[in-house]
């Protein structure tokens, strides 16, 4: 299991009195305001939406499983779980530890949205084509295809008229790529290449009025940039944003219910893992700016809660056992054995 092995895990529980005393993290202040992170845990490669009033929430979670887990949130700040996309990994024998293993391996950096109706996720495992995952609810059940071909850390896009589109781009080029794919997402109809940004990665992909915005990752300096253009095939205006002294590098924008925007972003939080800070976001000259008008260009290590009055919530991080199916708070680091322990 993630972290630690089951039967020490559950002795611990069991033998340690004082275990419901420990104070985890709380990014809730209670008096309308929230500290970064909203997660003060390793949730890499973030990508949120809103669906109505409800944000998603999806991570990388590598050789994990459950895998591509999914949290929701009706305030950006306090957060549960949701779903996992897959029970198990499939598609190479090193998940089940068979030639090997797949430790630094597995997915990377999803890509989440919603479009008539659907969840759609986007993901390409290491040495794999980019998967489709598809479901009406975001409990579940998937279904999944895969395309043709591998897109680095896919940035799944839907046009205003319904067309979809994967931005990718590899911090090794740093070309940007524009797949075109056909109204079932299940196969790329064209590819041209729309950009380029020196070691670019995590494309994000999103619309605001007649403006395209493209947020990348650069790792090479820990950076995130944003780029624009009002057609997708540009011209594109590329902006350096912020960085890991200042709050973030892999990350993009969501919609609030109001119009406003909110910023997330990817920092590197050393033995904690990576964590993703929330910001706000204001406008100027058609470009998003993280931070306040009165302190641009960084994320504020505390801030107005985007949504006020929601309760305190944050994910299970412990279990009583007292249900026969284990909680969404559990993962095995590869796929465990069915067989194991009987």
């Amino acid at each position: 299991m993630r972290g630690t092995g089951a039967c020490l895990v559950a002795a611990t529980l069991i033998a340690s009195p004082s275990i419901g005393a420990v104070q985890a993290w709380q990014s809730d202040r209670g008096d309308g305001t929230f500290a970064n992170p909203p997660l003060n845990a390793d949730y890499p490669d973030p990508d949120i939406i809103r669906v109505g009033d409800v944000f998603y929430f999806i991570t990388s979670t590598f050789a994990d499983v459950p895998g591509l887990t999914i949290l929701t949130s009706r305030d950006l700040v306090n957060w549960r779980f949701a779903s996992h996309v897959v029970d198990t990994l499939s598609g190479r024998p090193e998940y089940d530890l068979q030639a090997g293993g797949s430790y630094r391996r597995g997915i990377f950096a999803p890509s989440l949205r919603h479009h008539d109706g659907m969840f759609y996720v986007a993901v390409t495992p290491v040495g794999e084509p980019t998967r489709i995952y598809r479901a009406r609810d975001v409990r579940g059940p998937w279904t999944m295809n895969r395309l043709s071909e591998a897109a680095f850390d896919p940035g799944l896009f839907f046009d205003n008229d319904g067309s979809a589109y994967i931005a990718t781009a590899s911090s090794s080029d740093g070309t940007e790529t524009l797949l075109s794919l056909d109204p079932t997402l299940r196969r790329i109809t064209a590819r041209r290449v729309i950009h380029y940004t020196k070691g670019a990665e995590g494309s994000k992909l999103v619309r605001r009025g007649k403006y395209y915005y493209l947020f990348n990752a650069i790792p090479r300096r820990l950076g995130l940039t944003v780029s624009r253009a009002t057609a997708l095939a540009g011209p594109w205006e590329t902006r350096n944003q912020i960085d890991d002294t200042s709050g973030g590098h892999q990350g993009a924008i969501v919609d609030l219910a109001d119009g406003s925007d909110y910023g997330f972003v990817m920092i590197d939080a050393g033995a904690i893992g990576r964590t993703t800070n929330i910001s706000p976001i204001h406008w100027r000259d058609g470009w998003p700016i993280w931070g306040t008008p009165e302190a641009p260009n960084r994320v504020p290590a505390t801030a107005r809660k985007p949504i006020q009055g929601m309760p305190v919530e944050t994910p299970a991080a412990s279990d009583d056992f007292a249900q026969t199916r284990l909680g969404l708070q559990w993962q095995w680091n590869h796929n465990p054995s069915p067989t194991a322990g009987r």
